[in-house]
């Protein structure tokens, strides 16, 4: 007795009945593993199809011949695909859905969009596809007539309108999303800085991401006799590529541009300045240092006051006359000196020096008179380093042991005073944890100055907080 599966309509047509199904015969083993190896659960539910998804898979496998049955069931049990990359949170896409249904049925949809300024906008989008790129949902939307993509997680609001749409003949929505692709990566990357690399850094390069060390590993030269190459990498602009090479430490070298080098030189310096460095010393002064102090401070004030103070006050300064009146004044035992001076010296030179004492006014303008357990204020009564050493850390270095010698001597908190135009020394003091207090005075120059009568020039005064 033959079972029909089919029923004859009136008009001579068929049917299947209610129940019907067959064995999928006809798919080879491969066929069977590649079509569950391309389940992606997670993506299909965003795209509001995971029921339909997995009730096809369903339906897929008991059709399916029982020796390719367990062999789908194999590839499911050790095959999972996880699209976003590592150590990022899959990105929220609460409109895909409809966004997709629109794709699919050719429907405008009007959109309030997040743009990359944080300002939205209403747009009405022809949707032409989606793209899942490395777990990111990408919508491609024809706006007047010109193909556009849209990152679907900042699709605020979609609304479906009822009027359907022109799809453009011959859109092929993988070839635009390759030229696409290719034209972002062209105007992102619109800078080359030419580099030196150790052997370390070419190990390293992974770290500025896979466009850049993917060029650069392109176009390496032979490794030299220590083993560092030469390479170009693209990078989005000179302050992109200062936080980036500074990733690479001292395993890249900028050959060029210019501008990048010297931003990475004072990178660097700053780098050194916060932290100290170890190629000098610092040490409490002595007599004999006496024509060093003395140089110090009428080169630094050659060179930091010009434009500031009069030029021929500068010129007048005497440091021969200076380290005569220091040498004078010296006593015999450092301790008995009321104003403690230290000094920096880099390969057996005197280079930096910094003076230190109590602060002979309070605050509020009145003369204090501390009894000897009182806590004093103490003054930074002076701080200079000879150009060619400044910008290695020495400064900060100085400024620290002068306030840690104050708080021996409980002078604490610590106030110094600087010339309103040295804007140079004033961004140093403030990154050292000083701030102008209100305090201001006419800088004495004619007293210390010959030539300079009649010379006003303003000082403000900053303080640091006891204990910092």
């Amino acid at each position: 007795m033959c079972r029909s599966y089919a029923d004859r309509g009136p008009a001579g047509g068929y049917q299947l009945v209610d129940g019907y199904h067959t064995r999928l015969t006809g798919m080879t083993p491969d066929e069977a593993d590649s079509l569950f190896l391309a389940g992606i659960p997670g993506p299909a539910a965003e795209l509001g199809l995971g029921t339909v998804f997995a009730a096809a898979q369903l339906k897929v496998l008991a059709a399916l011949p029982p020796e390719l049955r367990s062999r789908a069931n194999r590839v499911t049990e050790r095959f999972y695909l996880d699209a976003p990359g590592w150590f990022t949170e899959a990105e929220s896409v609460p409109q895909l859905a409809l966004v997709a249904d629109a794709v699919w049925n050719s429907f405008r949809i009007r959109v309030r969009y997040e743009r990359w300024n944080r300002t939205d906008v209403e747009r009405v989008l022809e949707p032409l596809g989606i793209v899942l790129k490395a777990g990111t949902w990408y919508l491609i939307a024809q706006v007047d007539g010109e193909p556009r993509m849209y990152r679907a997680s900042r699709i605020l609001e979609a609304a479906l309108l009822d009027e359907s749409f022109e799809r453009p003949a011959g859109f092929d929505l993988a070839a635009y999303w390759s030229t696409r692709n290719a034209e972002l990566t062209a105007l992102l990357y619109k800078e080359t800085v030419t580099v030196r690399l150790s052997p370390h850094g070419q190990r390293m390069l992974f770290l500025l991401g896979q466009v850049i060390s993917r060029a650069g590993r392109a176009k390496m030269s032979e490794p030299d006799a220590d083993g560092w190459v030469r390479t170009e990498l693209p990078t989005e602009s000179i302050t992109h590529a200062v936080h980036q090479l500074l990733q690479l430490g001292p395993d890249v070298q900028v050959l060029d541009p210019p501008e990048l080098r010297d931003r990475l030189k004072a990178a660097a310096a700053e780098l050194v300045e916060l932290y100290g460095v170890s190629d000098f010393i610092i040490r409490p002064a002595v007599r004999r240092d006496a024509a060093a102090v003395a140089e110090i401070r009428v080169t630094t004030w050659r060179q930091a006051y010009a434009g500031i103070m009069p030029e021929q006050a500068l010129a007048a300064l005497d440091p021969i006359a200076d380290a005569k009146m220091y040498r004078a004044r010296w006593p015999r035992k450092p301790e008995a000196l009321a104003k403690v001076v230290q000094v920096a010296e880099r390969a057996g030179r005197v280079v930096g020096f910094v003076r230190s004492g109590p602060y002979l006014a309070s605050l509020a303008g009145v003369e204090p008179e501390p009894s000897k357990d009182a806590v004093a204020i103490g003054l930074i009564n002076a701080l200079y380093v000879l150009p060619k050493h400044q910008g290695g850390g020495m400064g900060a270095a100085l400024l620290k042991t002068a306030t840690e010698v104050l708080a021996s001597r409980r002078m604490d908190p610590v106030v110094l005073w600087v010339l309103t135009e040295n804007a140079a020394a004033r961004r140093f003091y403030e990154r050292m944890g000083f701030a102008p207090d209100g305090g201001s005075q006419l800088f004495p120059i004619a007293d210390l100055v010959a030539g300079a009568a009649g010379t006003e020039i303003e000082e403000v005064r900053y303080a640091r907080p006891a204990a910092l």
